[in-house]
């Protein structure tokens, strides 16, 4: 082994996603703005009031499906994004909520049409039928990532629906599936995807349903739930996680302005340089 070829294997733990809880001056903002947005848009839906505002500690608090899916198209303006599970990749979530709160990500896992928990019955198949006719065909299980909340008073026992746009995507993997991959499987790691590395060694817990529609969240003991059938599920204990965007691109924004720095003063020399240069030849001249 050449000297170039070593120490290439570091597990760099360096944040690949700026992960953050919303907290401070702008949160009573957001949770006003949120307020109104679902007075304005879904006619002041109970379902959707999953988190409250705690003002000693300036502060969101609670979590759902419903208002990470909501907050995200209302921070979108921001460049700021909630919670997606690949976001866990590298454990930034994990490391956020350790020990102390749970977060639902801003993502569904739809596992058959029809789902035995009756509220949801009615907009699993409406969910199910939008993903046909947008991929052309619908493959179960999957896992809908970035979905959109709408209100309808027809489709659902929440009022409200999930809608897709160019920025949801549709996941198909084997491992949504809880007949075959039942609650009590074992993981200690996520893959790309931000879904369970199966390991009969782990210490973490996968919870699944068998059927219908559920969330994804992640709770304080890392363990990983889609067995609720409640959507509106939220308590005291939840936090919805925001992202600011890849903390790679971001150092390298500040590396090229660096640059561009650098390059800008290198043309300032050369050109006084040039100067001295033109100012001696002058001089040789006898000019």
């Amino acid at each position: 082994m050449t000297e170039a070829q070593k120490f290439k294997e570091f597990n760099w733990q360096v944040p690949k996603v700026v992960a953050s809880l919303p907290q401070g001056e702008d949160v009573k903002r957001l949770y006003e703005e949120l307020s109104g947005d679902i007075e304005a848009n879904f006619n002041n839906n109970s379902n959707i009031k999953g988190i409250s505002y705690n003002k000693e500690n300036k502060e969101l608090v609670g979590s759902n499906i419903f208002v990470a899916s909501r907050l995200n198209e209302l921070l979108e303006s921001s460049g700021i994004r909630t919670a997606i599970p690949s976001d866990d990749r590298h454990g930034d979530i994990s490391r956020l909520v350790h020990n102390k709160i749970y977060t639902d990500f801003n993502a569904l896992i739809l596992r058959t049409r029809e789902d035995s928990y009756s509220p949801n019955d009615k907009i699993s198949k409406d969910l199910a039928e939008k993903i046909e006719n947008r991929e052309g065909k619908l493959k179960l299980p999957v896992m809908i990532v970035r979905p959109l909340i709408r209100y309808s008073q027809e489709d659902s026992s929440y009022d409200l629906v999930f809608d897709l746009d160019n920025k949801t995507q549709i996941i198909e993997d084997e491992r949504l599936d809880g007949k075959k991959y039942p609650t009590g499987m074992k993981f200690n790691e996520v893959d790309d995807l931000g879904l369970p590395l199966f390991d009969k060694k782990g210490t973490r817990t996968w919870y699944a349903r068998e059927d219908g529609l559920s969330g994804l969240d992640l709770y304080w003991d890392l363990d990983l739930y889609s067995d609720v059938g409640d959507l509106r599920d939220s308590n005291d204990d939840g936090r919805v996680v925001v992202v600011s965007g890849e903390a790679a691109s971001q150092n390298f924004s500040g590396l090229e302005s660096y640059i561009s720095g650098l390059q800008a003063e290198k043309a300032k020399e050369v050109e006084a340089i040039e100067n001295r240069y033109k100012e001696a030849l002058k001089i040789l001249r006898g000019n």
